[in-house]
């Protein structure tokens, strides 16, 4: 009689259904720390805050023969942000000064860091962080000994909104055939006949906050008019072969640099803000899709580039 071995059927584990936060911090000095793996030697603690809604100041006007009050807009100011945090390592005690020391140089007052806040999706959002205090630390033992010390670090965001990766996208020059606007096969960019104007351009901004795009004109161009809804910034000069005109409209850097391109980089800035024709820097309201007015003279291409804001981490 034949024997046969076999072993016992495992089903596949079925897949996890509940995935927690991942959490990183980048410092100012480009190093890179994990703070949610417990075996990383920095780890987050219960009672971290900065993850929900910023804080808001309201304004309003009363009235004596009027109950309640007339709302007349709102500010978001700076967040705050707490971290009970763990430093530790179980290699010896240099070992730990070595991974303290590295760790606190990335907190510098003067200079800032990236918390980042990663979902189970795989979506990513950023806040830029200063350090505020430590909440003036007391310890009870030698760390040194120990090879571990909690801490409760406060932290500010001046800009108090997480931002999403960037979305970029692109409208391309005919180079001076009338095309068809809409691309011609999957992956294909949005293309604009020389000379010619397209109003039907939409750009969707999925954040919770109106966002102020930033417009890259590549040349050659001999001049151009990009803008949101109406409102419209004009180039009245010309771009060469090469270069890269960069219009940022955000309000706390609203300029125009022309540079020069160097493979993947930008190079030897110049200042073109002043010779901008008619601008009107408008953001792409928020949880919608906007219309973008086009127009190019030349076989160039304009790119447009939306960081969307949004008021919590997820």
């Amino acid at each position: 009689m034949a024997i046969v071995y076999a072993g016992l059927f495992a089903p596949p584990a079925p897949p996890r259904t509940w995935i927690g936060l991942q959490m990183t911090w980048t410092g100012w000095d480009g190093s890179g720390w994990s703070l949610s793996d417990a075996a990383d030697g920095t780890v987050m603690m219960a009672g971290v805050r900065g993850l929900t809604m910023p804080p808001v100041v309201h304004y309003t006007t009363q009235y004596p023969s009027v109950a309640g009050a007339r709302w007349r807009g709102h500010t978001v100011e700076p967040r705050e942000i707490f971290w009970p945090i763990q430093v530790f390592s179980d290699t010896s005690s240099q070992g730990w000064i070595d991974r303290e020391r590295a760790f606190w140089r990335t907190m510098r007052p003067e200079k800032t860091g990236t918390w980042t806040v990663i979902q189970p999706s795989g979506e990513e959002r950023k806040l830029d962080c200063r350090f505020v205090d430590d909440s003036n630390q007391a310890f009870n033992q030698d760390p040194v000994l120990a090879g571990w010390s909690n801490y409760g670090i406060t932290m500010k965001a001046e800009q108090p909104f997480w931002r999403a990766e960037p979305i970029r996208r692109e409208w391309k020059s005919s180079g001076g055939a009338a095309v068809p606007f809409f691309p011609a096969a999957p992956g294909d960019g949005f293309r604009i006949s020389s000379s010619t104007t397209s109003d039907g351009a939409k750009m969707l901004n999925p954040g919770d906050v109106d966002a102020y795009p930033r417009w890259e004109i590549h040349g050659p161009v001999t001049s151009a008019v990009v803008g949101v809804g109406g409102k419209n910034i004009e180039v009245p000069f010309a771009v060469a072969d090469g270069k890269v005109l960069v219009i940022e409209t955000d309000p706390t850097m609203q300029t125009a640099t022309e540079y020069t391109k160097s493979g993947l980089d930008l190079i030897s800035p110049t200042d073109k803000t002043a010779s901008l024709g008619a601008a009107n820097f408008v953001p792409l309201p928020a949880d919608s899709t906007a219309t973008v007015s086009l127009t190019i003279v030349g076989s160039g291409k304009v790119a447009l580039i939306l960081t969307p804001l949004y008021l919590r981490a997820w």
